[in-house]
């Protein structure tokens, strides 16, 4: 008898069981990376993981991530929705399937004309307007209707503004404040001799402030091909790419120790050599202290100085033909003739140099066309150039170097740019 009921109660329970499997909502297991995606800090953290994966530069293995979320969430929110289809159509992009990524910015595209979310979401370190298919699908047609411009007779009759009629207490309010003129006189001498009293403040702190003397050289606007064109250098010198660079100055030379000094002289600030070799390289500077000097020269003179981009130093020190080294693609016998293309001297000898970037291996792969600047942050700041003890393979100019910015050698020096 106890051994029918057994048998009887094991029947019902695989009966239980096996509705619950087959009808019910009964889950056994739960796998994020393939089940239902209904939480969003789920679909954040995997977006996330696939974004640090696109700027290492495995743009397919972030294209997997990507298209999980659009396959396993039920329901995105359409901000973030925007946010997959970009980076998921940069990485198509990127990694050669034009196809699917014009796809993918088609169905962005759809999501802004329809008016779920007001304009492109922005992703650090994706510039949409480097895509070539983005802006093949987004200048389709324009996301602003320029509206027919307004005949002139049309815009004065809906631009005109009739004054309302005003009462008795304000006409004898207006007679009252036209008796005191001088109200008016007193301020304007007050202003001028304020201004004055500044002006002369000024002129007689500039008079005792040393100013260095810079020679600037004057590197136009226009286009270059960025990285190491020759194969020979590291993973992080690739890929080479175009980059459009406003106009600038750079120094012709770098800042040597006498310049330093007269921030020193100005502010107090501890100055680091002595008193032989004034016209040596500026050396033994952390990139705080170049930094300094910048701002310093920018306040004292009203000019925008500040260390060069990497794509700045880069186009100074090689031109728009992609030397090897500064003065041409053959080794050199001695440091006379270290001269760019645009006669900037010592830019592949003597000191390292700091540069304004933040430094990342692979962000040659998101770098903007235009202008860039580095990425937002980091741990260690860009040098360039080789020293006098580099060897030939230091001396390129598209060496890239990486230092703390608090490490101040006798390796490294800077010199300067001028911007508008």
């Amino acid at each position: 008898m106890v051994k029918w009921q057994k048998l009887f109660i094991s029947k019902v329970l695989a009966v239980v069981l096996s509705f619950l499997l087959f009808n019910g909502n009964f889950q056994l297991y739960s796998d994020r990376s393939t089940g239902n995606l209904d939480n969003r800090d789920q679909v954040e953290d995997i977006f996330n993981d696939a974004l640090s994966i696109y700027g290492s530069g495995r743009f397919q293995a972030a294209a997997v991530k990507l298209e999980a979320i659009l396959s396993a969430a039920e329901e995105v929110e359409p901000t973030l929705q925007a946010k997959v289809l970009l980076l998921l159509g940069a990485s198509y992009e990127k990694s050669g399937g034009t196809e699917k990524a014009g796809q993918c910015f088609q169905k962005l595209k759809k999501i802004v004309d329809n008016g779920f979310i007001t304009s492109v979401p922005d992703i650090p370190g994706i510039e949409p307007e480097s895509l070539n298919e983005y802006r093949e699908v987004f200048e389709e047609e324009s996301l602003i209707k320029l509206k027919k411009p307004l005949e002139v007779s049309e815009m004065l009759r809906k631009n005109v503004v009739h004054a309302p009629k005003k009462s008795k207490e304000q006409k004898e309010k207006e007679k009252t404040k036209k008796k005191f003129p001088w109200l008016i006189a007193v301020g304007a001498v007050v202003i001028i001799g304020t201004a004055a009293v500044l002006l002369l403040t000024s002129k007689k702190q500039t008079d005792t402030v040393r100013i260095p003397k810079i020679e600037w050289i004057r590197i136009p606007a226009g286009e270059f091909l960025m990285g190491d064109n020759f194969n020979e250098g590291e993973p992080d010198e690739l890929p080479v790419h175009k980059v459009y660079l406003d106009e600038y100055y750079i120094s012709k030379y770098e800042i040597k120790r006498d310049q330093y000094k007269t921030l020193c002289e100005a502010t107090g600030r501890r100055f680091p050599f002595g008193q032989g070799d004034l016209f040596y390289p500026a050396d033994f500077l952390s990139w705080i202290d170049a930094k300094a000097f910048c701002d310093w020269l920018s306040e004292v003179t009203g000019e925008n100085i500040r260390l060069p981009t990497e794509a700045q130093w880069e186009k100074a020190a090689r031109g728009t033909d992609q030397r090897r080294y500064p003065w041409g693609n053959d080794e050199k016998e001695s440091d006379t003739d270290d001269v760019s293309p645009y006669g900037v001297n010592d830019m592949g000898g003597r000191v390292l140099e700091w540069c304004r970037d933040w430094y990342a291996p692979a962000y040659y792969a998101i770098s903007p066309e235009k202008n860039p600047d580095g990425p937002a942050s980091g741990t260690f700041r860009v040098v360039r150039g080789g020293n006098h003890n580099s060897d030939a393979e230091g001396l390129r100019s598209a060496k890239r170097h990486s230092v703390e910015p608090l490490d101040n050698t006798q390796a490294i020096g800077f010199r300067i740019v001028k911007e508008k």
